[in-house]
């Protein structure tokens, strides 16, 4: 916000699953067929037949036209369409018309036709391109007296158009195809339009996962939890029949098997998971199969698959954890810009901490010894441990192969644990905007110049992705600034919330691209709008104008609607309204007037942010929105609470600006951002005014950190609920579900 004395106030899916998670898994079970849909063979035909003739009289005296339009028209998708694919689809046609140009005594009973063409389709199915063979054509077919000189018969191909509707995966295919004789005018008889359709589905609409969930070790006659997890897709699903598909191989049988495996309805975007054992039969390995088949309302039958296996007797593998970045209790960066080095965001190498599991936890076999090995950006390093445990420093985050071997008087014994599939993730995340994303209102701060709290949504959320998965780390770039504008974003320097703290700092993109260097985001959480509302100048202007019975300016208000006043600004050196004063001059512009210009210009001031944050080449950027402070259990806040008691003349105009402030924060998503939505729903009942307010007070920022600044800021119960929804948001983003469950992705 712009003013110094309030600065920085707050106003205010699921994709198809690819595999179930295996849970303290020692084989790693996983879906090993890909999201393929399949469909029967499907034929559009279409036969139609249209006689047509007509006669009138022109310059050659009486003009007769006979013919026939014949059109066979067949699709046929060829047994299967895979993913956006069309095989064996063919078009099939021909027309036939003859102009026939003698007088009206003379009979002529030749005909002229045009051989049936073949259409070619090509292309995905979305974008389908065909090719009609036909041309017009001229002959002669007979002659006889009274015939017109140099009258020529034509026989007319007319070139059908074909059109194609739908997204090309999973959806429907429309062929259109009509066509027009071009007869002259004053002809008897009517012109007739043909047209086919058809209908061509593209995918099915189901999938199934399998997974082994391993507990203990597994061992001869062990029996193993196991999931058969079968998921709609865009469609309802009808009589899904999972139980014929079921099987388990020689080395595993299934016992317990549950009901219901078939019959059942899927409605789309719904799953079913069946939960039975496998029992370990023999040595070897153990494979579990899962086909799924189904009825879907537009493709009719569907079908999926899946395979998980498991090594019985094997009871060893290779686990790992990432060393922790994010520490709250030592997150404060030396400098006035608070930034880590860059020598920390992209370090010489990165440590992966190793270890052996059995599914159940680290375990050490007594008497041996173990040589660790990993490979990976081509090539192959042993590691200096000979214990259960090892610790690899590796140059490049990404996935590598991770080996120990088992060691009995330094010879191998033949038991190997490995993993093949060793994750080394860093997530890099950066906070920008104000003080909503700062934290500003909770001390103590880690950054005293932007008052950087690790209260801030921005900092749990990157915490929660630190402390849910061991497999990762984060590196957290914490740039917010309380009291920032968008154009502080990218484009103008800021002395901060206290400047009396350090240096001017320069706009917070300079900033974190100083210390991120070629590394590329891959999230990046912004809260940014409401100090260019000024949101600042207006809570100070409404709080001392409530405040003073007489101002300085002789003004003794009729009103405590501080919003309909008449004022005038206190500008910086850069044109930007610091602060708001009382006029009694009708023509200054009142504080509802201004804001409102304001925020009908904040779109174009945000698209302009945005395509400055295009250098960061950021794989997600999130933009949240603002708490809403108006409401008790009651409703509107009306001259109640801790001071300034506002009427709800205020607080409603306050409501119906955050509303409007929110709204141009959703509509981000044509940026291509991601918005943080929900968030003043959050705080209904719990306003300024409100018994349970998740608000600071002016009393309590005095009190806590000795200045008014964290007036009107979320508390840490108002900065958890922008943190859950943030959570959500982002790990849904990262990891595909919104509690950022399951491995990391590799790099890519």
């Amino acid at each position: 916000m712009g003013a110094k004395k309030l600065r920085g106030f707050v106003l205010a899916a699921a994709a198809l699953v690819a595999c179930l998670g295996v849970v303290g898994s020692s084989v790693g079970a996983r879906k090993t067929s890909g999201d393929r849909h399949f469909v029967g063979t499907l034929t559009l035909e279409e036969h139609r037949v249209w006689d047509y003739k007509s006669s009138f009289v022109d310059e050659h005296g009486v003009r007769t036209l006979t013919g026939r339009v014949k059109v066979d028209l067949t699709v046929n998708a060829g047994g299967s369409v895979v993913k956006t694919k069309l095989s064996g689809a063919s078009l099939t046609g021909g027309t036939h018309l003859l102009e026939q140009i003698h007088p009206g005594s003379c009979s002529i009973t030749d005909k002229a036709s045009l051989a049936p063409g073949v259409v070619s389709v090509g292309g995905s199915l979305s974008e389908l391109t065909t090719s009609w063979p036909w041309d017009d054509k001229q002959v002669d077919v007979g002659t006889c007296s009274g015939e017109p000189s140099g009258a020529i018969d034509r026989v007319f191909a007319w070139t059908p158009s074909c059109t194609t509707k739908g997204d090309g995966r999973n959806g429907s295919i429309t062929y259109s195809s009509s066509f027009q004789p071009p007869f002259g005018t004053g002809g008897v008889g009517s012109l007739t339009t043909y047209s086919c359709h058809g209908t061509l589905i593209a995918g099915g609409g189901a999938s199934v996962s399998v997974g082994l969930l391993v507990g203990k070790k597994v061992a001869v006659g062990d029996t193993v939890a196991a999931k058969v997890k079968v998921t709609a897709g865009s469609e309802d699903l009808t009589n899904v029949d999972l139980g014929a598909g079921l099987k388990s191989s020689d080395e595993a049988k299934i016992t317990q098997r549950p009901d219901g495996l078939s019959g059942f309805d899927l409605s789309a975007g719904t799953s079913r998971t069946f939960s039975f054992t496998l029992k370990g039969a023999k040595s070897g390995t153990a494979t579990l199969t899962a086909r799924v088949s189904a009825d879907s309302k537009s493709s009719g039958g569907v079908e999926d698959s899946a395979t998980a296996q498991l090594k019985v007797g094997e009871t060893l593998s290779v686990d790992w954890t990432m060393p922790q970045r994010l520490d709250p209790d030592n997150s404060s960066w030396p400098g006035p810009e608070g930034l880590p080095p860059a020598k920390y965001v992209s370090p010489d190498d990165w440590t992966v901490n190793l270890f052996l599991t059995d599914g159940t936890g680290k375990v050490c076999p007594s008497g041996v010894t173990w040589e660790w090995k990993v490979t990976g950006g081509g090539k192959t390093d042993t590691l200096d441990s000979n214990r259960c445990t090892a610790q690899a420093k590796v140059a490049k985050l990404g996935e590598y192969n991770v080996k120990a071997i088992q060691l009995k008087d330094a010879s191998p014994t033949g038991v190997e644990a490995a993993n093949d599939h060793v994750v080394v993730k860093d997530w890099l995340v950066v906070g920008l905007g104000d003080s909503n994303g700062s934290g500003q209102g909770n001390p103590p701060y880690i950054n005293k110049q932007c008052d950087r709290s690790v209260v801030s949504y921005q900092y749990q959320t990157a915490l929660y992705l630190e402390k849910h998965d061991p497999r990762s780390s984060v590196t957290f770039v914490f740039d917010s600034c309380s009291g920032a504008r968008s154009d502080q974003v990218w484009q103008n320097s800021y002395e901060g919330q206290e400047p009396g703290e350090g240096v001017e700092l320069p706009p917070q993109l300079d900033q974190v691209k100083g210390v991120i260097g070629k590394r590329k985001p891959d999230a990046v959480i912004m809260s940014v709008g409401i100090n260019d509302l000024f949101f600042g100048s207006i809570m100070g202007f409404c709080t001392t104008y409530i405040a003073n019975t007489s101002n300085t300016h002789g003004h003794v208000p009729e009103t405590p609607d501080c919003e309909i006043q008449h004022v005038t600004p206190d500008v910086d050196a850069k044109g930007y309204t610091t602060g708001y004063n009382y006029s009694k001059d009708a023509g200054d512009g009142t504080v509802a007037a201004r804001t409102a210009g304001r925020l009908a210009v904040l779109p174009n001031r945000l698209a302009l942010l945005d395509k400055h944050l295009t250098s960061l080449d950021a794989a997600h950027i999130f933009a949240s929105q603002y708490p809403d402070e108006t409401t008790d259990a009651k409703g509107l806040c009306n001259g109640t609470g801790p001071f300034p008691k506002l009427s709800s003349g205020v607080w409603g105009w306050l409501q119906q600006t955050g509303t409007g402030l929110n709204n141009v924060v959703a509509g981000t998503s044509s940026l291509g951002w991601i918005p943080i939505t929900g968030v003043a729903a959050g705080f209904i009942g719990h306003g300024y005014c409100s018994p349970d307010s998740y608000f600071d007070t002016p009393l309590k920022s005095q009190w806590e950190q000795k200045n008014l600044y964290g007036s009107f800021h979320a508390t840490a119960k108002g900065a958890a609920i922008t943190f859950g929804l943030t959570r959500a948001k982002v790990c849904q983003a990262l990891y595909g579900n919104p509690d950022c469950d399951g491995e990391p992705p590799a790099s890519k």
